[in-house]
């Protein structure tokens, strides 16, 4: 297995139990915290490239699209699985092809502040 489908599985494993765990709590707290929302919707279609050995097109969408989305309007201190995802995330930019990483400057350098704090 390579790295990028064992960080993918763990970000959909991590999401999926958050999320039924979250399901368990009664529906006001549920109501008021949301953070299974930012998780589900981080990792939704990722099934799209669990089994994919090398890069494909959607990698590029799910970092410009699903993680940017993920990185910009989840509340850090609203998730417990926020700061390893963002490692997560960043460790996939690192793992793309030089020619493509360029794209996603601007969240590398989101991530690398929100994990400063």
């Amino acid at each position: 297995m390579h790295e990028r489908q064992r960080i993918y599985r763990e970000m959909l494993r991590d999401s999926v139990i958050h999320a039924r765990n979250r399901s368990t709590c009664g529906m006001l707290s549920r109501w008021s915290d949301k953070s299974e929302r930012y998780e589900l919707e981080l990792v939704h279609n990722l099934y799209l490239v669990l089994d994919a050995t090398e890069y494909e097109n959607h990698d590029l969408y799910f970092l410009e699209q699903q993680a940017a989305w993920y990185v910009k309007n989840c509340p850090p201190s609203k998730s417990p699985l926020y700061r390893e995802n963002c490692k997560r995330i960043r460790r996939l930019i690192e793992l793309l092809p030089e020619s493509q990483r360029g794209r996603l400057d601007e969240l590398m350098h989101l991530i690398d502040a929100r994990l400063e704090r």
